[in-house]
């Protein structure tokens, strides 16, 4: 069986719970679907374009970061 977006979210919360982020933190998936297939996960600290290029040359199907892309809803995206 192949993992999905879901089955890794499911296993990073059974050791890093959401009710243990701070309330200003805005943990969990961020863009992207939960059914998505993933073979490949990159881990970073920050979203960068490094990472997106890096991303993309190992054909990865997630990437996971320590902070979040957005800590608030974004206004617009130009």
């Amino acid at each position: 069986m192949q993992a999905r977006v879901q089955d890794i979210i499911s296993m990073i919360e059974s050791y890093f719970p959401l009710r243990l982020a701070e309330s200003w933190d805005n943990p969990g998936l961020q863009l992207g679907s939960r059914r998505q297939p993933v073979n490949r996960v990159l881990i970073s600290l920050d979203l960068d374009l490094q990472i997106l290029d890096l991303a993309r040359q190992e054909k990865v199907d997630l990437i996971v970061t320590h902070h979040p892309l957005f800590f608030r809803a974004p206004q617009n995206i130009d």
